[in-house]
């Protein structure tokens, strides 16, 4: 059995000022300091959106709501090539994942917005 969850980010409501606010709930030490690596304040925007979007698409195939987790123990990476994958702490994984033994994400953006898909395989 598969399961599948998806997000969309309007990244228009987004501002740098509300990111700095919740970024310590959202995000890593490490998904922190890739974000603020980043020079320009719209490419911010869209790692934080993308970033955000693909942790609520985690949380949606797993059907739970964002609100009942904690955000900043699901990392959103990407490998040599630039391909987004998820690194869950093993708190998340032991309390929620279970039996999925597959994890895919999809990452998006066009125009103003950032979209993500998120699947879980047995």
């Amino acid at each position: 059995m598969s399961k599948i969850g998806i997000d969309i980010v309007d990244m228009e409501r987004l501002t740098p000022q509300m990111i700095d606010r919740i970024r310590m709930r959202v995000f890593s030490k490490s998904e922190i300091a890739e974000m603020e690596a980043l020079k320009n304040p719209r490419r911010r925007i869209e790692y934080f959106a993308g970033r955000f979007a693909a942790k609520e698409a985690f949380f949606k195939a797993l059907g739970i709501g964002i609100f009942n987790t904690v955000l900043d123990q699901v990392e959103v990476l990407a490998d040599e090539t630039g391909r987004p994958y998820l690194r869950v702490s093993e708190a998340v994984r032991s309390a929620y994942i279970g039996e999925y033994a597959s994890c895919s994400v999809s990452i998006s953006h066009d125009g103003s917005y950032a979209v993500a898909v998120v699947l879980l395989e047995k």
